[in-house]
């Protein structure tokens, strides 16, 4: 009589990876500059996976718009785009400074999730600040003249803001000019 013997293998499954690469069509753009695309190149291993799953391009600072995910993944490797709502300075999600850019895969029942991300610096409008009015010499005690300053930007923007006129570090009191 023999005993019966019996064998038990255990496996472990491992969903396959996913790997996000992420660029700009234009860092460190000024404000007003032509619209940015983001793109982002996500990658499956192994290589015989044909895709599923979305992206999502998202900002620190605010939603990116329509167009910007989720998108569909729908080959490997598969590459999408964004071209959010241009950095006009109309609000603060849309203004000069430094904005974190994410693309992220959101993977599948098989397939890991995986994200890149990048800096993007929006930079101010540069303008020209001129100055006219400017009396030459020395000015007798009590004698009226007008300054101007004109703030002309280099881009197609309005710029907002304060001109402050100085004597040495001193303000210039409004109408009136201690020299």
């Amino acid at each position: 009589l023999s005993t019966p013997t019996s064998n038990t293998t255990t496996y472990s499954v491992t969903a396959a990876s996913s790997a996000v690469t992420i660029s700009s069509s234009n860092l460190n753009a000024p404000i007003g500059a032509p619209a940015i695309t983001y793109s982002a190149v996500i990658t499956l291993t192994p290589g015989n996976l044909s895709g599923g799953g979305t992206v999502t391009f998202t900002d620190n600072v605010g939603s990116l718009g329509a167009g910007c995910g989720p998108i569909n993944v729908t080959s490997n490797p598969f590459t999408a785009t964004c071209t959010p709502h241009a950095y006009d300075g109309s609000s603060a999600q849309f203004g000069a400074g430094t904005h974190t850019i994410t693309a992220t895969y959101s993977g599948t029942a098989n397939i890991a999730t995986s994200n890149a991300s990048l800096t993007e610096t929006i930079i101010a409008t540069p303008t020209t600040t001129t100055l006219t009015g400017v009396p030459g010499g020395s000015i007798p005690y009590g004698q009226v003249f007008t300054l101007t300053g004109t703030v002309t930007p280099n881009l197609p923007q309005t710029p907002t803001g304060t001109i402050q006129f100085l004597n040495g570090s001193s303000p210039i009191e409004i109408g009136r000019a201690h020299v």
